[in-house]
């Protein structure tokens, strides 16, 4: 739970200080405020529980500064446009030469955790989204935690190694990957998008999982 905190939730907590100088839904936190994390719990007591998003970014975002995973896909948008987003939004770290996968994958699931108890989220709408590495990372989620997340959302994901990255693929425990994973989230409503042109992760990878979730 402390490379969870480290990974995740506290970069959250710091993001949230940086770009929520508003207060919606009965939420209060101000940038001079040191412990943001608190404030939000205590504002959001006594008011409906809100939906828990978890974000999964791409491969040029790993590191260790808990910024660059806001600055792409969702948590970008919620910079311009946070009144779109009625969610608690949890976007963690992936450490350097590191993917969703194993321990990361596990860090990642407890900042969420974490989040959901902190912040009073709604368990009946858990949902996980990511971009490239962070696609790949929603499959391992939903086998790593099936029945949590009421639905997911891919974006030029992947289950075997991409043309860059050999260690980038979905734990399937030595199953045939495709036919595994469809038979484990075909019950789930699923969102994936892929571009056609796409020479890193082949949209071929989208396109099989599609037909083993038809056939399933």
């Amino acid at each position: 739970l402390a490379r969870a905190r480290e990974l995740g939730y506290d970069a959250i907590a710091e993001e949230a200080l940086e770009i929520a100088d508003t207060p919606r839904e009965g939420v209060r936190i101000e940038e001079s405020d040191k412990d943001g994390a608190k404030r939000v719990r205590d504002d959001m007591l006594g008011h409906r529980k809100l939906p828990v998003i978890l974000f999964m970014h791409g491969s040029g975002e790993r590191g260790s500064d808990g910024l660059k995973q806001t600055q792409v896909g969702m948590p970008s948008q919620i910079r311009w446009h946070r009144d779109w987003f009625n969610a608690i939004v949890v976007m963690p770290q992936c450490p350097d030469d590191s993917v969703f996968r194993g321990a990361v994958a596990q860090a990642a699931f407890a900042a969420l955790e974490k989040s959901v108890q902190e912040f009073h989220g709604d368990r009946d709408r858990l949902y996980v989204t990511g971009l490239s590495m962070g696609g790949y990372g929603v499959w391992q989620q939903l086998l790593d935690h099936p029945n949590v997340f009421a639905a997911a959302v891919t974006v030029s994901g992947g289950l075997t190694a991409s043309a860059d990255m050999a260690d980038l693929f979905v734990d399937t425990k030595g199953h045939e990957p495709f036919g595994y994973v469809a038979q484990h989230v075909r019950q789930l409503p699923v969102w994936m998008f892929h571009g056609a042109l796409d020479d890193v992760v082949p949209p071929v990878q989208d396109r099989t999982l599609v037909d083993s979730l038809r056939a399933a």
